[in-house]
């Protein structure tokens, strides 16, 4: 699934609060958050639960804060670790397994790897995408790819978009028609 807005609408601050609420009940986390650093994103956390709270959280949120992460090294800590569920924080700056002719490409080629990850180690991925800064402004949300080749290669996953105004809407397919 993807979770997809613009830069300040809450993206991280929804998936630290998913990343808390499934490991409050038990579930295992891997949250890769490749923009912001792993005591940023725990004070971040310490907004929304008590500190001994997340103390006893710890064992189930693994955090991964390696910049410019690749596709191998998440398949890699994957096969090490025991997770129910993986985010990504944010999918456009995974590094691609493979070369692409656009950023179109290489996106598809992303979320195609991710989806394969998903179903080989019985996981689901999360992956937090940001739209450019002027979505919201007439733009639709297949818009967002910024490219005029064909969708052959689409990847049907379904998301949510987070709004400018902060609402929460399912879409479907985010790079089809």
């Amino acid at each position: 699934s993807l979770v997809k807005g613009a830069p300040t609408v809450g993206k991280t601050a929804f998936a630290i609060s998913m990343a808390l609420r499934l490991a409050q009940s038990t579930r295992r986390v891997l949250y890769f958050s490749l923009e912001m650093s792993q005591s940023r994103l725990v004070d971040r956390m310490k907004l929304q639960i008590e500190e001994n709270e997340l103390q006893d959280l710890k064992s189930r949120i693994v955090i991964d804060d390696t910049p410019q992460i690749s596709l191998d090294q998440i398949r890699s800590k994957l096969e090490r670790t025991s997770v129910d569920y993986v985010l990504v924080d944010y999918i456009q700056l995974l590094s691609p397994s493979s070369l692409a002719t656009s950023r179109k490409e290489e996106l598809i080629s992303i979320l195609q790897d991710l989806k394969l990850m998903a179903e080989e180690f019985h996981v689901a991925i999360v992956g937090l995408f940001q739209l450019p800064k002027c979505f919201g402004m007439g733009e639709s949300h297949n818009d967002l790819n910024n490219s005029d080749s064909d969708d052959d290669a689409a990847v049907d996953i379904a998301g949510i978009l987070i709004d400018k105004e902060g609402k929460y809407n399912f879409i479907t397919s985010p790079f089809s028609s």
